[in-house]
């Protein structure tokens, strides 16, 4: 495995150790704290170590034929990208505890920690598909993205209604588009 590799790698699984970090130490606060401020500084440290790599870094780790993969590759734009979220990513995890303390809300279900854990999810999602090297990882990635996106606007923005079908028919109808526009 070569340096490129090697980085890429770690690009990949940083936001997704954090998610299982998060959800590991959810009972702790100051160590989900310490977790989520610690793993973007990792991942900056990855990227800057990607800029150094000439050319194309690639991964593939499951191929079924020479056209059908489960790979990822960065080049200097997916790069950009990807410094552009973690600038956000960096940004929530330093700043989100302040911004939770002055919201007034309810702490009985540790929905601090759970919006942690979502965000967490949308970075890793959002990397995924920034770094998918086909069709194929991009939209399982982004499939996921949309249901993400919908399971958190269930779990949060509509805790005692159901949400309505404009919006599960707003979702359904994107991801329809979405599926067309690739084809």
């Amino acid at each position: 495995m070569s340096k490129a590799q090697l980085l890429l790698l770690f690009v990949t699984l940083i936001p997704i150790a954090n998610c299982c970090a998060i959800r590991l130490f959810e009972k702790s606060e100051k160590l989900v704290d310490l977790v989520t401020r610690i793993f973007p500084i990792l991942f900056t440290a990855s990227l800057i170590g990607l800029l150094n790599v000439n050319g194309l870094a690639y991964l593939e780790p499951l191929k079924a034929s020479q056209k059908i993969s489960f790979g990822f590759s960065a080049d200097k734009n997916s790069i950009t990208l990807l410094f552009f979220l973690n600038i956000i990513w960096v940004s929530f995890s330093f700043y989100s505890s302040k911004f939770l303390q002055v919201h007034d809300r309810d702490d009985e279900d540790n929905s601090d920690n759970n919006l942690k854990l979502f965000f967490a999810l949308i970075v890793s999602l959002t990397t995924l598909i920034i770094i998918s090297k086909n069709i194929i990882t991009t939209l399982l990635f982004y499939y996921g993205l949309l249901f993400l996106r919908h399971f958190y606007a269930i779990k949060f923005l509509y805790k005692d209604k159901e949400p309505p079908s404009f919006f599960t028919f707003i979702l359904y109808l994107e991801s329809i588009l979405f599926s067309l526009a690739v084809i």
